[in-house]
């Protein structure tokens, strides 16, 4: 109901309703907000064995006015000082000197498996790790608006869990998370301007989006990376995972020490590299994609069979390769030993304006 309040502040400043008529219509709005939040408690299908805890640690700063009621009592001991000079002083309170950080946590014990997580952050990062203990904690950390309760609350629904909140009442939220080992099947994170970590972590599936932000996994074992960024990096440092999709733009990629089945690594303006990459089984597949930058792959001990394409630029194959093409831009080839290795490279590389580079 943001529309309206900011109505009722129009009305005021405009002389068409008194102080006495503003205070009396924002008391109406918070008693309907009230009434709608205790009605959407109601329709919730909460697990049993959820029991969510809030912890509202209040602000780490200056304090700011965020009740409907604190502004207008802010109008009502200024009116002698005039509508206008009134409805000035109040839009102070959007500047960053007054919006000062707040942090919230919200506890749950939880004794079986989890569909999913969804969370989402604001001008922010998100951070997942584990930790060895029966419960998740979920501590949030937000720059609020003035006059808009952003009003947290942990959503349990069918197995599933996401963090609900009004998004337009905060400018920037950032989340820590501990859960549990090998709890949630699926994690959905969701930012902008901000990182997202995973650590230590074995979800089945991952859907990481941020913009402006990194993505990174470490220590994390996983089915499934869906890791989409823009303009920062993506890493991905002592992982297993079956299948991962890594797509981000005018920044590098790095992958290093992973275990996989398939990876498929996309960016632009930026640098691709690889080292130590083994398959969980017999094979692993790469596919790198950028332009304007090079791919860099190092593989250790690994038969390789590989096409590379660059124009213009070099493929530079260090190693013992049958080549079936090989000029300056464009090299297909494969080790001699490559349909008989217990483990092998399938790599599919391009760029353009720089140099492809292959150890085995």
């Amino acid at each position: 109901m943001q529309e309206e309040r900011l109505k009722i502040l129009e009305m005021l400043k405009d002389g068409a309703i008194n102080v006495e008529d503003s205070i009396k219509l924002m008391e109406t709005l918070k008693s309907m907000e009230a009434q709608r939040s205790k009605e959407l408690d109601e329709e919730d299908e909460r697990e049993p064995n959820f029991i969510w805890v809030e912890k509202n640690l209040g602000r780490k700063n200056t304090k700011v006015f965020n009740q409907i009621s604190d502004i207008v009592e802010t109008i009502t001991e200024n009116v002698t000082k005039g509508i206008n000079d009134t409805i000035i002083h109040v839009d102070r309170f959007e500047g960053d000197g007054f919006a000062k950080s707040e942090e919230f946590i919200f506890t749950a014990n939880v004794d079986e498996v989890l569909k999913s997580m969804r969370l989402k952050g604001k001008n922010g990062s998100i951070v997942v790790k584990n930790h060895d203990k029966d419960s998740i904690e979920l501590r949030g950390e937000y720059r609020p608006k003035w006059g808009i309760e952003p009003n947290f609350k942990m959503v349990s629904k069918k197995g599933s869990v996401k963090l609900d909140y009004d998004y337009n009442a905060v400018r920037s939220l950032s989340l820590r998370v501990l859960v549990p080992d090998v709890l949630i099947k699926e994690l959905d994170l969701d930012t902008r301007n901000g990182s997202i970590a995973l650590e230590n972590l074995k979800p089945k599936t991952v859907y990481a989006k941020s913009s402006n932000g990194d993505i990174s996994a470490k220590n994390t074992e996983s089915d499934l990376f869906v890791f989409d960024t823009s303009n920062s990096p993506i890493a991905l440092e002592d992982v297993k995972v079956v299948k991962a999709k890594l797509s981000t733009k005018n920044s590098p990629i790095k992958i290093e020490k992973v275990l996989a089945t398939e990876i498929q690594a996309r960016t632009s303006n930026s640098r691709i590299s690889v080292e130590s990459l083994e398959p969980i089984e017999k094979e692993v597949m790469l596919e790198a994609q950028t332009k304007n930058s090079g791919i860099n792959v190092e593989l250790d001990g690994l038969a390789v069979k590989f096409r590379a394409s660059t124009d213009p630029g070099k493929v530079i194959a260090a190693g013992d390769f049958i080549y079936s093409e090989n000029s300056k831009s464009f090299i297909k080839g494969e080790s001699p030993n490559y349909g008989d290795a217990q483990k092998r490279a399938n790599l599919n590389l391009s760029t353009s304006n720089a140099n492809i580079k292959i150890e085995a």
